[in-house]
């Protein structure tokens, strides 16, 4: 297998902006095949009716679909037209494929500059037009202040007229989208808090980062250590730095709905939506710390609640100290039986 084990790439910006009219006479290997069927306007599946899907059912679907699903209920979200964002990804992969394509000569007359690599040029051209045709950034209030309060920084519509600019969640997952369409082998890869594309087939094996200007290329040996240090358990287990499928993209997002969801305020559909992360990908455990951790806190809302009631009406069902008791050993199973007593929250 061929790998490209670059440390940082030239930006190479100006010179791929400089677009030739000139058509291709080279045969070229087509990929089409590969990518799904993305119609103009589609009634789309809600994120519920995705998370009962199979891996070999989502595999099927489009990335783009799974990431919108999760605008539902969230703020801000209720004029975002999902049909309209998928027509503008559909404008989007139009014109990297035609640029490409118009470029791809350069290529071949100095493949040296690209690695020898025809996928890398390729995922090069996809971030360049993406960048400087499309507007495609980091979103400048988000470098040093991360708030997961704000659906347009966490999900692609923010890259699509309704935010302004995206994160190293949603650019990632936007050039994977485009990827995909274009029948590349590009899949999402995961470590700690952080997400970025890899092409990985067709016997051509390496990470992109595109969310600074222009595009980077790291080996997996630069991710052990960035940006939060990997355990190699951790990595053999499947939890990071793996190619993500189907199934395990649509965890990774559910999981970002469910941070928005807990930071503004809303726990319970929170920690519903952390159990749908779980079911998607179990073998990622930082999925089942949160369940955890979120239910351990709602108990604890519950019980001071009870304690509340306790104190205010003097009830002689339960003790303080029984109430206490809860507040150390109650379990997320118990948080149904507890709401059952009248606590709403």
């Amino acid at each position: 297998m061929f790998v490209i084990g670059v440390a940082s790439t030239t930006v190479l910006m100006l010179a791929i902006a400089m677009l030739w009219r000139t058509p291709l006479q080279r045969e070229r290997r087509e990929t089409r095949n590969r990518s799904p069927q993305i119609a103009e306007s589609q009634a789309l599946r809600t994120l519920d009716q995705l998370c009962k899907l199979s891996n070999s059912e989502l595999e099927k679907l489009d990335l783009a679909e799974f990431n919108l699903a999760c605008l539902a209920d969230l703020p801000d979200c209720e004029y975002v037209d999902p049909n309209r964002c998928l027509q503008l990804l559909n404008r989007y992969t139009a014109s990297v494929r035609s640029q490409t394509e118009k470029n791809l000569y350069r290529f071949y007359a100095n493949p040296t500059a690209y690695h020898n690599s025809e996928a890398y040029f390729r995922m090069l051209m996809l971030v360049t037009v993406l960048q400087q045709d499309f507007g495609v950034r980091y979103n400048p209030n988000r470098i040093v202040d991360v708030d997961y309060r704000v659906p347009a920084d966490l999900f692609i519509h923010g890259l699509l007229g309704y935010g302004d600019g995206g994160t190293c969640v949603s650019i990632p997952t936007l050039y994977t989208a485009v990827a995909q369409r274009l029948g590349y082998p590009v899949s999402l890869v995961l470590t700690k808090e952080h997400l970025f594309c890899r092409w990985d087939g067709d016997n051509v094996r390496f990470n992109i980062e595109g969310t600074n200007q222009g595009m980077n290329v790291h080996t997996d040996e630069h991710y052990m250590g960035w940006p939060h240090p990997l355990e190699q358990s951790e990595v053999d287990s499947g939890q990071y730095l793996k190619s993500l499928d189907k199934q395990e993209c649509l965890a990774v997002f559910v999981s970002m709905r469910a941070h928005c969801l807990e930071d503004l305020g809303d726990t319970g559909l929170a920690l519903i939506n952390y159990r749908q992360a779980v079911a998607l990908a179990p073998k990622q455990q930082n999925y089942h710390h949160f369940v955890k951790q979120l239910s351990r806190r709602r108990t604890d809302a519950i019980v001071e609640k009870l304690l509340l009631q306790h104190a205010e009406h003097n009830s002689s069902e339960h003790s303080a100290d029984q109430l206490t008791g809860w507040q150390h050993n109650t379990t997320a199973s118990d948080i149904k039986r507890l709401s059952d007593s009248g606590i709403k929250f």
